[in-house]
């Protein structure tokens, strides 16, 4: 945020017209989710009646696919583009500002701890995920991984990837409760709650970690843990549960809701439709990876059960990685 306004300040000092081009990946670790309130949320000065943006690969089909799709898509890009240039929304507050440059600070720490300083991790990852399985499946246009390595070598989309499989969705909200609770704790609970009815920045970010963390499922992760993951490594499990559950209470109290998409009804009704559909799924998939990696050898049968189930988890979360 700080960057864009710097952007457009100098760019006003020297009379540039500024173009900023926005990647808009699949899923909300990468970026995706609702264009418009994404477009509202842009710093004042930054679209002037124009936008440049990517729209990534696994997810063209679902704007431009067919026809009509593809009209209301532009008609929502036209739309959000004209409302922002003609009612920019107000610059944020330097309060807001700083908030939310404390809970980066935060988010950042922890995720990092968890990812890449708890030892545990990557033999949880690896465990728990079917990421060691994706890459020779042939689902994606690239290797999954850049170079032989840990977390650091995975590219973006099957890190994304493999946490939605099994429904844990850990690098959209890792951080995010513990720094929302960091604020909380100091007493800043009603500068949140202000920023959030007047900053659509603060107000979409919020509003996309809720949809997601609303596809979370506790139990369908417990059931990979017990069916994939070594028992010596359940606690550590355990451990990210909670945080989870903790993500989940900080962001409704934020809200002030009881539910995590009360404020979304709309989302909450397409989303309780689809996920019914993709528990049958998962549980299939958990059954087949353990298949898969107990087999004393290839099974091109269980290869296709699990790329099938694999794209099946993927249409009823809505997105790849």
């Amino acid at each position: 945020i700080n960057a864009e306004y710097m952007g457009v300040g100098l760019s006003q000092e020297h009379g540039v017209c500024l173009t900023l081009f926005h990647g808009r990946g699949g899923s909300v670790g990468r970026g995706g989710g609702p264009n418009f309130l994404a477009i509202q949320s842009q710093p004042k000065g930054t679209l002037n009646g124009h936008l440049r943006l990517t729209v990534q690969g696994e997810v063209i089909d679902g704007y431009f696919g067919v026809t009509m799709v593809a009209e209301q898509a532009l008609e929502r890009f036209t739309t959000a583009i004209l409302n922002f240039t003609l009612t920019p929304s107000k610059p944020p507050k330097d309060e807001y500002i700083a908030a939310m440059e404390r809970m980066a600070e935060v988010s950042c720490a922890h995720y990092r701890q968890v990812v890449f300083n708890e030892p545990r991790f990557l033999r949880y990852f690896q465990a728990i995920t079917p990421a060691q399985i994706l890459g020779s499946l042939n689902l994606g246009s690239r290797p999954a991984s850049r170079k032989e390595g840990g977390i650091d070598a995975l590219r973006a989309i099957p890190w994304i990837f493999s946490w939605t499989q099994n429904r844990v969705h850990l690098p959209v909200w890792l951080g995010v409760g513990t720094a929302i609770q960091a604020e909380i704790d100091a007493g800043n609970l009603p500068l949140l709650r202000e920023m959030v009815k007047e900053w659509p920045f603060f107000q979409s970010t919020l509003e996309l970690v809720s949809m997601v963390l609303s596809k979370a499922d506790i139990r369908i992760a417990t059931l990979y843990e017990r069916t994939l993951v070594p028992e010596d490594l359940w606690d550590f499990g355990a451990e990210i549960r909670k945080q989870l559950e903790e993500t989940e209470a900080a962001v409704k109290t934020v809200l002030g809701t009881l539910g995590i998409l009360d404020s979304q009804p709309t989302v909450k009704r397409a989303i309780d439709l689809r996920i019914p559909y993709a528990d049958p799924v998962n549980i299939i998939q958990a059954v087949v990876l353990q298949r898969a990696r107990s087999a004393t050898e290839h099974d091109p049968i269980l290869d296709e059960a699990i790329k099938v189930s694999v794209l099946g988890v993927a249409a009823g979360m809505q997105f790849t990685g």
